[in-house]
């Protein structure tokens, strides 16, 4: 496959219908690798870097590796410039949570995807880069170990470190199926806590159904937000804010937003902002009014009205992004995907890293 780098922000701009088909096409199915999502990321954070998304095929596209170019501070290695996946390295009062990053290629092409665009790195810019810094990606990739054959040698070090797990909720079996899954007591918890809500004066919990609902129903919601963590939290920043609200726009045009409050007597009292790709609802954001009630977890039943809403839609999957280990979601969970950090240096580089710690360590 011919290999070539898109630089240009206005050639990104246009590949928005061959970048979804091909991501539908792919065995990659993150809702945080389509089109809508990284090229609304590059928009909002994209000031201080280089576009760098690879792109192999011949007639058409059949792969693409999303990344973006930028220096490595001097006192590193000085004129170093190091490659990361669209999507991460804000600054982490910005940070946007993207995760299931990988290659995307065309099913059944990955193999030649993999061995085209690594030999472009290694052979054809090697002296584009010094590091490539991969966040956040699935340990099952075969991304991971194609990296490993293909820069496991003298010239470069290549090494991969948990990052968290991903929790994931399966709804084969339906809201039924998965409701008569969960423990006796936490059944209970549900079904109390749900006939105390519903029997509430004016209570409701209703989801994004129109256009024109997007802009008051994301206001109530990012309040809630601001509110349960005392004006702080993700909405407390400009730019966070700024890029979910252009998110959420490009994501309700296409069917994909999943946006929920639940009110009682006309008062906010939670909500969620979830995604929804393929056969996954992704659990982004849950937002809560600690003070309604000290007795009932709202933003946890808000989220099992999700579950449910996924499971009749048909959606096979809800994704509670990060799960700490002995968390309260764990008894919600069917299965755990292990998420990643991936690290391809050259060896030089490596080396000063290296020395630099070492020098550090003694100051």
């Amino acid at each position: 496959m011919k290999v070539r780098v898109v630089s240009d922000e206005g050639e990104f701009r246009a590949m928005r219908q061959a970048w979804d088909a091909l991501l539908g096409r792919s065995g990659t199915g993150s809702v945080f690798l389509t089109w809508e999502w990284l090229y609304t990321w590059w928009k909002s954070f994209g000031d201080d870097k280089q576009l760098y998304i690879i792109v192999a095929g011949d007639d058409e596209t059949r792969a693409i590796l999303p990344l973006y170019r930028r220096k490595v501070p001097g006192f590193v290695y000085p004129g170093s410039v190091k490659l990361e996946f669209l999507g991460t390295g804000e600054e982490r009062s910005d940070e946007v949570c993207s995760y299931m990053l990988d290659m995307i290629a065309e099913a059944g092409c990955e193999e030649q995807a993999y061995a085209d665009i690594f030999a472009f790195l290694r052979e054809v810019r090697p002296c584009d880069w010094d590091l490539m810094s991969l966040k956040f990606v699935s340990s099952r990739s075969g991304f991971i170990d194609a990296a490993r054959r293909y820069f496991g040698e003298d010239a470069y070090t290549v090494h991969v470190e948990e990052s968290f797990r991903n929790g994931i909720t399966l709804l084969d079996d339906g809201w039924q199926g998965f409701y008569n899954g969960l423990g006796k007591k936490t059944r209970k918890m549900v079904r109390s806590g749900r006939r105390r809500l519903e029997s509430m004066n004016g209570f409701s919990y209703r989801f994004l159904q129109r256009r024109d609902e997007l802009s008051g129903m994301l206001d109530a919601f990012v309040k809630l937000s601001l509110k349960r963590w005392g004006g702080g939290g993700a909405f407390a920043s400009p730019k966070f804010s700024s890029f979910q609200r252009a998110v959420c726009e490009e994501f309700a045009d296409r069917g994909m937003l999943k946006l929920s409050l639940m009110e009682v007597g006309g008062r906010p009292v939670a909500g969620n902002l979830d995604y929804c790709y393929r056969d996954t609802v992704y659990g982004y954001q849950t937002a809560f009014d600690a003070g309604f009630s000290k007795n009932l977890s709202v933003g946890l039943l808000g989220m099992l009205y999700c579950i449910e809403n996924a499971a009749e839609e048909g959606f096979r999957k809800y994704d509670w992004y990060r799960v700490a280990r002995e968390s309260y979601k764990e008894r919600f969970i069917s299965c755990y995907e292990e998420i990643v950090n991936l690290v391809v240096a050259r060896k030089s580089f490596y080396i000063a890293l290296l020395g630099l710690l070492g020098r550090l360590k003694k100051l």
